[in-house]
């Protein structure tokens, strides 16, 4: 007999589908993975779509979110409607990443010129603190 690959139910009065699933847990993870895609996919077109990379790092991490849960359904031996979520998953981590990086070197420069400008210790502080905050918003 086999169980179900995400509440374990096993027995003689489960029905397990051929992706390994009850039927209860069938018709969730259907559901879920239809959504999860459909945001994934809408997350990346907007990506793409914004010149502000601030939304646009939070237009990936919502894809990339997505992703994982259809990655994790996917190691499960579960097929999710994206080709493969794990390859798409690395490319938009990566994608990110590499945005996160540009916008941070781009704001750092733009730190130091006002560091520069600031004769205040105070006020060179506060800018630090500030673009302190910013990278612990990008999860650096």
């Amino acid at each position: 007999m086999a169980d179900c690959k995400i509440c374990g139910c096993t027995g003689w009065f489960f029905f397990i589908t051929t992706e390994g699933l009850c039927r209860h847990c069938a018709h969730l993870v259907s559901i879920d993975m239809e959504q999860r895609s459909r945001a994934a996919r809408a997350s990346a077109r907007l990506a793409d779509q914004t010149l502000n990379p601030q939304s646009k790092i939070t237009h990936l991490d919502l894809a990339v979110r997505n992703l994982e849960t259809l990655a994790d359904y996917e190691k499960r031996g579960i097929p999710t409607p994206e080709t493969s979520a794990e390859k798409t998953l690395r490319k938009a981590r990566s994608e990110r990443d590499r945005l996160v990086l540009r916008t941070a070197r781009e704001e750092l420069r733009d730190l130091m010129l006002r560091v520069r400008r600031e004769s205040e210790p105070e006020g060179k502080a506060a800018l630090y603190s500030d673009f302190l905050r910013k990278l612990q918003e990008y999860g650096v």
